[in-house]
């Protein structure tokens, strides 16, 4: 599932996740993830971390509160790059962070590697 409210970023990251043959659900808003969430869960969220009102630090602690949820690997997405924004992000439960502009030629292996880290 990717969550952003940028609807240019949001179909470019699923477009590239989906020429490596991943299934992608998109996702305009946080709140709208929470609600349209499938079952069974996805095995990832990539969400950007600043979108309005549900933003992504919200979405992630939603995930790590809610049991069937929690497992999920959350990936935040931002083009705040500080160390306070990593940290934000990984205390609310992300078990990554890449930085925006994303690089085009490398997104799919990125997110891979993080799915397939225990």
């Amino acid at each position: 599932m990717v969550v952003d409210d940028e609807r240019a970023i949001l179909n470019l990251l699923g477009r590239l996740l989906e020429k490596r043959g991943h299934k992608v659900q998109l996702c305009h808003a946080g709140t709208a993830a929470l609600i349209d969430m499938p079952e069974p869960p996805p095995d990832g969220i990539i969400t950007d971390i600043n979108m309005l009102g549900t933003d992504g630090l919200t979405l992630a602690r939603e995930l790590r509160s809610t049991a069937k949820l929690k497992d999920i690997k959350i990936i935040a997405i931002s083009g705040d790059t500080d160390d306070q924004t990593k940290a934000a992000a990984a205390e609310a439960g992300a078990d990554a962070f890449i930085e925006k502009p994303i690089n085009p030629a490398t997104f799919s292996e990125q997110i891979e590697a993080i799915l397939e880290t225990p």
